[in-house]
C-alpha cells in the first residue's frame, strides 16, 4: 500500500527503505526468520525454568549486573556557563549535607534557575510548587548497566568505600550540570519480578 501511493515498486520500495540489495524476497526471508526465532525465544522463556541453586550461582559470578544502588541528587545548572565556579559552590554545600532532608533544604538555591525554566517553560506553575515537586523526586535507583549518566558517579556509588551518608559532587561538562549525591544505600538484587505472558 505504501510502495503503491508513492507510485513505485515493491521492490523500489524496499530497496530505498532498507538498501540497494534489499528486495521483497530478502525483506520476506528476514521477517520470516524473525517471527519464528522470536517465537521459539518466547516458547524457551516460557518453558525453561532453572533451580534456585543455579540462580544464585549465575547471580554471584555476574552480581555487579544486577544490583541497584540509591541515591539522592540535585542537579545544578552551571551559573552564568562558568563550571568551576558552580563546581566550587557545590563543594562548598556538599560539606554541610548529612541527610536528604538538608538536600531537600538546599533545592530553592540552589536549583534555582533550573526551578524558573521549568516554570517558564509551563512544567510546573510556580517556583514553590516546582521546588516541591523536584523534593519529592530527588531519590532515584540505578544499576552499573544504566546509560546517560555519568559513569564517573556510577563507579563511585558502587565503590565499597563509598558509605551511605557519603556525598560528592560530580561535574558533568556535557550538559553544563554539576550534580550533587548522596549515596541512600548500598548495591541491593533488584527483586522485581519480569513475567511473559502469553494469551
Amino acid at each position: 500500500d505504501t510502495a503503491a501511493s508513492n507510485n513505485v515498486s515493491v521492490d523500489r520500495y524496499i530497496s530505498d527503505t532498507y538498501g540497494d540489495y534489499c528486495g521483497y524476497a530478502t525483506i520476506k526471508k528476514m521477517l520470516e526468520q524473525c517471527y519464528i526465532a522470536e517465537n521459539y525465544y518466547q516458547r524457551l522463556s516460557v518453558t525453561k525454568k532453572y533451580t534456585d541453586e543455579e540462580i544464585e550461582k549465575f547471580f554471584n559470578e555476574n552480581k555487579t549486573d544486577y544490583e541497584n544502588v540509591t541515591f539522592a541528587y540535585l542537579q545544578v545548572p552551571y551559573e552564568d556557563n562558568n563550571a568551576q565556579a558552580t563546581f566550587e559552590k557545590c563543594n562548598y554545600y556538599v560539606n554541610q549535607i548529612t541527610s536528604e532532608d538538608d538536600m531537600k533544604k538546599l533545592i530553592p538555591t540552589l536549583c534555582k534557575s533550573l526551578i524558573e525554566s521549568y516554570v517558564e517553560q509551563g512544567y510546573a506553575t510556580d517556583f514553590d510548587t516546582c521546588a516541591q515537586l523536584l523534593s519529592a523526586n530527588i531519590e532515584v535507583s540505578i544499576s552499573t548497566k544504566e546509560t546517560g549518566f555519568l559513569d564517573e558517579a556510577i563507579n563511585w556509588l558502587f565503590d565499597e568505600e563509598t558509605k551511605v551518608g557519603n556525598v560528592k559532587a560530580f561535574d558533568d561538562s556535557e550538559n553544563k550540570v554539576v550534580y550533587i549525591i548522596y549515596k541512600v544505600s548500598e548495591p541491593q538484587p533488584d527483586k522485581e519480578e519480569v513475567y511473559s505472558v502469553r494469551q
